[in-house]
């Protein structure tokens, strides 16, 4: 996980960058962008320099005004690029696993590069933290192409680094689990329908950094180094199923603990790109809906 992007479109306008930012397609950083960086985001392989960042240390306000159905007990939030649920804790190493399924929605692709991405992760929610141990699934459309990808992150490795199926095929089943013991994660994610697209790989990370005070349950609109990626349409929810988080030696589902419901909207906060149903009944699941791109 990179660190958060907290300018926004408007901020490269003021530097005349916003037609650039336009032109590639993404939501700037507010850094000075070069030629030689326009050409790279253009000439790049697949997915090459792709990172997530940290979702909730670029907070979006909920517009005036903004209503919603809110999970019981649950704070409705906003953000630039997450959408779906986290559970917090003050307490440091708190979250110790978690885990959850979903099948790879389909992404419908137009000759623009949009990218979305489902995952399951510990410890990015907090802004106390810049760390992320996360693993899941990536669907981008590329030159008009739909690619799918497994993929796990330790930071500050970006998931391009860590693209290990490139065999997954929109419907898949999957299922990704991250546990920590001590300063250990292990990250794990298993295709149940494709073959070639499990991994399992155990990671370190000191205390210090890796505080682990949140779990998360996420769809994603990575970014590259320049900005935030436009979400890719995916026209059926998003729907993550037996999520679960073990925090403070409890095990439990997502309303067991503190929760946010998290918003994704646009850059200027004027309007939604992905929105999170209500948990459901036994609080172990929801879906995210697609709305917009950016």
């Amino acid at each position: 996980m990179r660190r958060p992007l907290k300018a926004t479109v408007v901020a490269m306008a003021v530097l005349g960058l916003a037609s650039l930012a336009i032109a590639l397609g993404v939501e700037g950083t507010g850094r000075a962008v070069h030629s030689r960086d326009a050409y790279a985001a253009r000439a790049t392989a697949a997915l090459r320099g792709v990172g997530h960042e940290t979702g909730l240390d670029i907070r979006a306000p909920l517009p005036k005004g903004f209503a919603r159905p809110t999970t019981a007990n649950a704070t409705l939030t906003g953000s630039y690029n997450w959408a779906g649920y986290a559970d917090t804790s003050s307490t440091a190493q708190f979250f110790t696993k978690v885990t959850a399924k979903w099948k790879v929605p389909a992404i419908t692709c137009t000759p623009e590069d949009r990218v979305m991405s489902d995952w399951v992760g510990l410890d990015g929610a907090t802004t106390s933290t810049t760390t992320v141990e996360q693993t899941g699934t990536l669907g981008q459309c590329y030159e008009g192409t739909a690619k799918y990808w497994t993929w796990y992150e330790m930071y500050p490795a970006t998931p391009a680094s860590n693209l290990v199926g490139t065999t997954v095929k929109a419907g898949d089943t999957i299922t990704a689990t991250v546990l920590r013991s001590g300063t250990s994660y292990k990250l794990t994610i298993v295709d149940a329908t494709t073959a070639g697209n499990n991994v399992t790989v155990t990671k370190t990370c000191t205390l210090a950094k890796c505080v682990d005070k949140s779990a998360e349950w996420v769809v994603e609109r990575p970014a590259f180094s320049i900005g935030i990626t436009p979400l890719a349409q995916f026209k059926t929810a998003s729907h993550f199923s037996a999520a679960k988080a073990t925090g403070g030696g409890k095990s439990g589902v997502i309303s067991t603990f503190p929760d946010l419901q998290i918003e994704m909207f646009d850059a200027e906060g004027n309007y939604v790109l992905g929105t999170p149903s209500v948990l459901n009944a036994t609080g172990n699941g929801f879906g995210v809906t697609w709305k917009n791109s950016y």
